[in-house]
């Protein structure tokens, strides 16, 4: 009918979604339900969908950014879920039977542990109407209690050799979680120092030096623990030069006062990126 159905998992939620014309709400709403809260896990098509997301790990493991990203998480999180792979591994993934699955659901399904989020020409007393119809679960009472990180100390470096043309390099740090009160600054920091073609990182390292093609800075932020880290592409002849000049950046923007233009230049992107996102 014109819409489209999609999921997506991320380190602390999964999440069902649908875009579709105002008509086909009802249907869609319904489709969407049964996903979350009834489906019905053929084990013919859990076989199926093993075998996918086990061509999905491989093509993620031939990936040198990604695979680099997922080596500097198990040092930022070492023996911590947060350390782990969104994806599972190899191991992990054929292990995974009906009755796992029908467990996790049965612990995290419940309609007291969901959120439900409408953007549309609809009146909310219509969506609280059409879910009442759908959900008629008695909602058990559960406890999900997740345990904060240990404290990073000391420095951790991996190094996994690959035959690539291209080296890759991830810098990771501890951060501030999404409810912390300063997790505002730390976007800005993220934006000013390498979230676009006009941050200190970009412009020093490639525009100036060439030293790489790709670099970029990621601020991650979750319930109880953050993380921005950075990443680039380069010859693995110049990764030493391009540490030293990264390093050097990073001390600047602790020991020198960020100038009101780009501070100021930093807040119109973030907040040019927010309504932007709002229209997706």
């Amino acid at each position: 009918r014109g819409g489209a159905l999609n999921a997506f998992t991320s380190q602390e939620i999964t999440a069902y979604y649908a875009h579709f014309l105002n008509r086909n709400l009802k249907v869609t709403l319904k489709i969407l339900v049964d996903m979350v809260l009834r489906p019905l896990l053929k084990i013919s098509e859990i076989d199926k969908e093993r075998k996918v997301i086990l061509e999905e790990i491989k093509m993620y493991n031939d990936l040198p950014s990604a695979r680099a990203g997922v080596l500097l998480d198990r040092l930022l999180w070492k023996s911590h879920p947060l350390g782990e792979e969104i994806i599972g591994s190899t191991a992990t993934v054929k292990g995974i039977k009906r009755p796992d699955l029908l467990m996790f659901m049965k612990k995290h399904y419940q309609p007291s542990n969901v959120v439900i989020a409408f953007s549309g020409a609809v009146s909310k007393e219509m969506i609280v109407k059409l879910l009442e119809r759908e959900i008629t679960k008695k909602s058990e009472r559960i406890s999900l209690r997740s345990m904060p990180p240990s404290s990073l100390r000391g420095l951790r470096i991996k190094c996994e050799k690959k035959i690539l043309e291209q080296s890759h390099l991830c810098i990771g740090f501890r951060s501030v979680s999404y409810l912390d009160r300063d997790k505002l600054t730390a976007q800005l920091t993220n934006v000013i120092l390498g979230a676009n073609m006009s941050s200190r990182l970009f412009e020093e390292l490639r525009e100036k030096r060439s030293l790489c093609y790709d670099i970029s800075t990621e601020q991650r932020m979750y319930r109880d623990s953050g993380a921005f880290s950075i990443h680039m592409g380069l010859d693995k002849s110049k990764i030493k030069v391009a540490l030293s000049a990264t390093l050097k950046e990073l001390n600047k923007l602790k020991t020198k006062k960020v100038s009101n233009r780009e501070l100021l230049r930093a807040k119109d992107f973030l907040l040019g990126q927010l309504a932007m996102s709002l229209e997706r």
